[in-house]
């Protein structure tokens, strides 16, 4: 019985944690959709450009998710 409350427990915890990052990456897509006129895009790039790539690379996905749409 301990080895099933165990799983139950853990895929719980996934489960909870997944929603919670989707909810976090929902939250980020609205606050980046924000910047909608092309001065507002072209600020946020420049931000974006004085970071290292890898820190950013999520933020550029969705900005370019955005730009496409």
């Amino acid at each position: 019985m301990t080895n099933l409350t165990t799983i139950w427990t853990a895929t719980r915890d996934d489960l909870r944690s997944r929603r919670e990052r989707r909810a976090e990456d929902r939250r980020l897509q609205r606050e980046l959709a924000a910047y909608s006129s092309p001065s507002d895009r072209a600020e946020l790039d420049a931000i974006l450009a004085r970071h290292p790539a890898d820190a950013v690379a999520p933020l550029e996905d969705i900005l370019n998710r955005q730009r496409a749409a």
